[in-house]
């Protein structure tokens, strides 16, 4: 994979089904919109609706340049900072009895201030890391029966390398961070997808991870809207690289990506029949890494998997728990 790529390195087989969530903005929307470009049929996971279908039109326009005229996009709810609705997601994207071949885990909120979702977790780790692991659990059963090469595509972020697992302080109890509650949200992600692949190692179904470069989208908005000296810091840093000439430069020395440009890292790792069986794979924009020294370490992946299962066990059925040896 080399620094550059176009849609017509990453020509995926026919029939692709891929979910994405996060799917009506920014990243989620390049991505599915490359994905339907590219001839997949494309579930939109969103929480609203308007949006959702907003960006539906988006796509369909997209695919009419590229001479699609008719496109499969599907929008299911789904609002990742509720566990029930994440199950429901499910449920429904069952009921439509399609396969999946690709599961996009790309939906997340950064640098908000301190909050907790109605299941009362801490939010970045709830709507970064354990509703995508939630989705996963309950998608693997429909993935693994979906025919060869089926892919799951975490998008993490090297942040990931400065964060660390404390499970004292999982939700914030002692000391709490904006960046650093988003790092170790997407170190979760990384963990997981190495306890998970260790499950399924005989399957067919691959999991990785990448983190798709610095991205003006609109997932920065937390830190913009803080009131301290932070959120003033950023914003003014916001408007100096917004000036044409900074936007260029920042752009042009790779300092900074655009949402299609980093789209088509996530499509590559999703579609490219090079990348066929390949697990556990970490890519920092175009380049394979290796992730942190934390991120690897076995105890520590299990440690957090027993914990996340006690958070979601009674959304996933039994009989997955016992496939996928997670039943204690």
């Amino acid at each position: 994979m080399g620094a550059t790529l176009s849609l017509s390195d990453v020509q995926p087989p026919l029939n692709r089904v891929a979910v994405v969530t996060g799917a009506n903005q920014g990243l989620g929307l390049e991505t599915a919109k490359q994905l339907a470009c590219l001839g997949c049929k494309v579930v939109l996971g969103c929480r609203s609706e308007e949006r959702a279908l907003k960006a539906i039109e988006d796509i369909k326009t997209a695919c009419a340049a590229d001479g699609i005229t008719e496109p499969d996009l599907r929008f299911i709810p789904l609002d990742l900072s509720n566990l029930q609705s994440v199950h429901d997601f499910c449920v429904k994207f069952k009921d439509t009895g399609l396969p999946l071949h690709i599961l996009i885990c790309n939906a997340a909120v950064f640098g908000i201030p301190q909050s907790f979702t109605a299941d009362g977790y801490e939010t970045h780790f709830q709507v970064n890391y354990l509703s995508h692991l939630l989705m996963t659990l309950l998608l693997l059963p429909v993935l693994m029966d979906s025919g060869p090469d089926c892919r799951i595509v975490n998008v993490s972020a090297k942040l990931h390398l400065f964060a660390s697992l404390e499970m004292d302080n999982i939700h914030g109890e002692k000391a709490y961070g904006r960046v650093g509650f988003y790092s170790k949200s997407k170190l979760y992600q990384i963990m997981s997808m190495y306890a998970l692949q260790r499950r399924i190692t005989n399957s067919h179904v691959t999991i990785s991870s990448l983190h798709p470069g610095v991205i003006e989208t609109n997932i920065q908005q937390g830190i913009m809207d803080d009131k301290t000296w932070f959120g003033w810091f950023n914003r003014g840093l916001k408007m100096v690289y917004s000036l044409p000439p900074v936007k260029y430069l920042l752009h042009k020395t790779g300092f900074m990506r655009g949402a299609d440009s980093a789209a088509l890292s996530i499509v590559y790792m999703a579609v490219s029949p090079k990348l066929a069986g390949i697990k556990c794979l970490y890519y920092d924009e175009t380049v394979p890494r290796a992730t942190s020294a934390e991120s690897r370490r076995e105890e520590r992946q299990e440690m957090l998997l027993d914990y996340s299962l006690q958070c979601i066990e009674k959304y996933v059925p039994g009989e997955t728990l016992e496939e996928l040896n997670l039943k204690k």
